[in-house]
């Protein structure tokens, strides 16, 4: 290509048309309803959202905001994890945010001198679904100690968002 108002320069030195990284479409979805639980294996939360790519090239990204509990029954301390799996036109879940079992999307750890810790988190990535079908995004728990310890997600009315977005991956 030319130089234009249109081009950009690339590192070959070659001018060419942008593309890609645009933000194409926006969803949302915010709930109120808590999941709790004692279990070891994942636990799927009521906090999810939906978006159907408009292209297979395109990469979504995916932000969730939730406050998490952990109760400590033990005095032993307890850890929980958080990962996001992903749905393809209702075919199963399979991971995105949570890699291997002995990989965590995140964890917190109260530790021997707390009983009760909330605590806010953010969970942001970019998963390329390589898909136009409807993606369906959703958050999973688990206790990690196995104490009997108690994980919570949500609770007391706390209002909890996940927002999709579609990039052009063009």
């Amino acid at each position: 290509g030319t130089a234009s108002s249109s081009t950009f320069l690339r590192g070959d030195n070659a001018w060419a048309a942008p593309g890609g990284g645009k933000i194409l479409q926006v969803t949302q979805r915010e709930t109120t309803s808590a999941t709790a639980t004692t279990s070891t294996s994942l636990v799927a939360t009521d906090q999810y959202a939906a978006i159907t790519p408009s292209a297979t090239s395109s990469n979504v990204i995916i932000m969730m905001n939730f406050r998490m509990h952990v109760q400590d029954s033990s005095g032993s301390g307890t850890t929980c994890a958080m990962g996001i799996k992903r749905d393809i036109d209702g075919g199963g879940y399979s991971d995105v945010y949570l890699p291997l079992d002995s990989e965590y999307g995140h964890w917190i750890n109260d530790g021997n001198h707390e009983r009760s810790h909330h605590a806010r988190f953010t969970l942001t990535c970019l998963d390329a679904p390589n898909t136009t079908g409807v993606c369906t995004y959703k958050l999973y728990i688990r206790q990690m100690t196995g104490s009997g310890d108690t994980i919570n997600h949500g609770g007391s009315n706390t209002e909890m968002s996940t927002i999709l977005m579609e990039v052009d991956g063009s």
